[in-house]
C-alpha cells in the first residue's frame, strides 16, 4: 500500500468526481468549533430538500455535550489504512490532513444527492473548500460565526460534559479558529453568516443556497469575523 502522506500529496479527483461537483448544487458550511454548524445543518435537512454528505475522518469519535458522535451520521470514522484504500480507489472528492488527522469527502453521497435532485450540504474545513472551488465556482461556501468571542467561549465550554475546557485544549481551539478566520477573510469565496438566532441563521443559509448572498448582511458578517479574529489574537 502506498504511504498515506504520499497519497494525500498526489491525490487528484476523478473526472466523475469533478462532474458531480460541477452539476450537483452544493453548500459547504465552515466555522470555528461551537459556531453552530451542526444545528443549522440539522434544521436544513428537516426541510427535505437537502442531502447530507458526510465527511470521512481518521480521528476517533468525540463526545459533544455528553453524546458520543455516531458513525455515518457525524462522520464516517475510518482507519488510516481504510482512508488510504479510498484514495487509491479514487473514491474521494478531496482529502487533507488537519490537526494530525485526515478529513475528506467521498463520491457516494453526492451521487445520491444527484439521483434525489437535492442540494448537497456538509460542514467542512477551509482546506476542503479550496479544493471544491477549484472544481466549480458554483459551490456555495458559508462561514458560520458566533456573534462574539464571549458567546463562542460559552458555547464551546458547553460542549464538554463538565463545562470545563483544559487550557491546552482551549489554546488549540483558539489557534485553529484564528487560522480558519484569517483564511476565510483573505478569500472572496465565503459568505459570512452570524449565528445569533438559530432560525434566522437557517433562513440565511437556505437563501444563500438558492443564490441570494444577502448583500448588506454579508458585509455585517464579515465585520463580525474581523472583530472575532482580533479578539482571538488578543487572548493568545
Amino acid at each position: 500500500m502506498i504511504d498515506l502522506h504520499t497519497l494525500l500529496k498526489n491525490y487528484a479527483p476523478s473526472a466523475h468526481a469533478v462532474t458531480l461537483v460541477q452539476t450537483v448544487p452544493i453548500v459547504l458550511m465552515v466555522g470555528i468549533s461551537g459556531a453552530g454548524k451542526d444545528s443549522i445543518k440539522r434544521k436544513l435537512l428537516e426541510r427535505g430538500t437537502y442531502k447530507d454528505f458526510v465527511s470521512f475522518t481518521t480521528r476517533s469519535p468525540r463526545k459533544n455535550q455528553g453524546v458520543l458522535e455516531q458513525d455515518g451520521v457525524d462522520y464516517h470514522f475510518v482507519t488510516k489504512e481504510k482512508m488510504a484504500t479510498l484514495l487509491e480507489n479514487g473514491e474521494m472528492i478531496e482529502a487533507k490532513e488537519y490537526s494530525g488527522n485526515v478529513y475528506g469527502t467521498g463520491i457516494l453521497d453526492l451521487e445520491q444527492a444527484a439521483r434525489q435532485d437535492k442540494i448537497a450540504i456538509n460542514d467542512i474545513e477551509v482546506q476542503g473548500v479550496r479544493e471544491y472551488k477549484k472544481m466549480a465556482s458554483s459551490v456555495k461556501a458559508v462561514f458560520i460565526l458566533p456573534p462574539s468571542y464571549d458567546v463562542w467561549r460559552e458555547r464551546l465550554t458547553n460542549r464538554y460534559e463538565d463545562g470545563h475546557i483544559e487550557p491546552g485544549e482551549l489554546h488549540k481551539r483558539v489557534v485553529t479558529a484564528e487560522l480558519e478566520l484569517r483564511t476565510a477573510l483573505g478569500s472572496s469565496d465565503y459568505v459570512f453568516v452570524v449565528n445569533d438566532n438559530l432560525d434566522e441563521a437557517v433562513q440565511r443559509v437556505d437563501a444563500i443556497a438558492h443564490g441570494d448572498d444577502h448583500g448588506d448582511q454579508a458585509e455585517h458578517g464579515r465585520s463580525v469575523a474581523r472583530a472575532l479574529l482580533g479578539d482571538l489574537q488578543e487572548v493568545q
